[in-house]
């Protein structure tokens, strides 16, 4: 999860180039589920098989990117996968071993098994609105949840799905470095505002990306079970037609 020019010219030895658009593609935009005969063609051209055990890194741990290319891993099914915490950047301040030389692989046939327990689409998060089994998670900053300003193109409806709660997901989870914060840091946080185990856990963005970071952390780290990506997110939650049905809060 480098770019292109910064895959060629440095990358961890034996290390293969995942494109932002593998990922994007893959992922959709959350008006339906992520497209997996996309990812199992990524993962065909790759040489990956369902036992193989793949590490994912960017040049940081902030690189939302990669937990997006992890999330997608799970949703079809590969669960022997990590994280490099750090990223390229701890890895070269380590000084440890970069290359430009790029690695050949045999393809393989992947095949995908989706968990769409993983995914809720905008009916679904409607559904929880008000629920006290569910807590949904609004991970972007404190001024695009409050409505005053927009990372992309402005949505229609600026604020936030009515009840959320809103946990930055860079300040939550990561360290001033770009690695993960400690367990018991971001177990603190999350719990302070009523996003525990025994909870139904719906996470959002503005397109599933920023929050499949903190659906990492809950489920990879913190051992929560029970844990959603609404992919479509505010890009699509902002721009419905129906406010009444799909309701907003600043």
């Amino acid at each position: 999860m480098q770019y292109d020019q910064d895959y060629n010219n440095n990358h961890i030895p034996g290390a293969l180039y995942m494109s932002v658009g593998d990922v994007m593609n893959s992922l959709g935009n959350g008006s339906k589920a992520p497209d997996t005969a996309i990812f199992e063609s990524i993962m065909s051209k790759f040489g990956i098989s369902s036992d193989s055990h793949v590490v994912l890194y960017g040049n940081n741990a902030a690189n939302a990117l990669v937990t997006t290319a992890y999330w997608l891993m799970n949703y079809v099914g590969h669960d022997k996968v990590s994280i490099l915490d750090g990223g390229l950047a701890k890895w070269k301040n380590e000084k440890r071993e970069t290359t430009g030389q790029v690695k050949t692989v045999s393809p393989s046939k992947y095949k995908a098994s989706p968990d769409a327990s993983m995914f809720v689409n905008a009916d679904q998060v409607q559904k929880a609105i008000g629920n006290p089994k569910t807590v949904i998670v609004d991970v972007r900053s404190a001024e695009e949840y409050k409505g005053q300003k927009s990372m992309g193109p402005a949505p229609k409806i600026m604020g936030h799905i009515k009840g959320a709660v809103n946990l930055d997901y860079e300040k939550t989870n990561l360290n001033a470095d770009g690695t993960f914060k400690s367990v018991n840091d971001m177990k603190s946080a999350y719990e302070a505002q009523g996003v525990k185990k025994d909870k139904e856990i719906i996470v959002y963005c503005d397109g599933g990306v920023r929050a499949s970071n903190t659906v990492f952390v809950l489920k990879s780290l913190l051992g929560y079970t029970n844990v959603k990506n609404y992919v479509g997110s505010w890009g699509e939650w902002g721009n419905r037609l129906d406010p009444a049905k799909y309701p907003t809060e600043k």
